[in-house]
C-alpha cells in the first residue's frame, strides 16, 4: 500500500514498510499518484513489486543539491 500527503512544501508518506518525505513539485506529485492508484489495482505481486520499485526510486532525495541550494558556502 502506498499512502501519499502534501505537508506544507514536502511530500511524505509511506511505501510498504518505508516512510518517506521528499521536496513537493507538481509533476513528482502527479506521477506517485499515478503510480499509487497502479499499486491498488494491479493483480499479481510481481506487478506489486514492479510498482513498489518505480515509486522507491521517486523517493530518492540528492542530499548534496539540497545542500547546495540552502547553504552556498558549503
Amino acid at each position: 500500500m502506498i499512502t501519499i500527503n502534501v505537508i506544507e512544501d514536502k511530500i511524505c508518506g509511506n511505501y510498504g514498510e518505508h516512510p518517506f518525505t521528499v521536496d513537493y513539485s507538481k509533476e513528482l506529485y502527479d506521477e506517485m499518484q499515478g503510480l499509487a492508484q497502479q499499486a491498488a489495482t494491479v493483480t499479481s505481486i510481481e506487478n506489486y513489486n514492479e510498482v513498489i520499485k518505480q515509486f522507491q526510486e521517486l523517493t530518492v532525495v540528492d542530499y548534496t543539491k539540497t545542500i547546495e541550494t540552502k547553504c552556498p558556502y558549503i
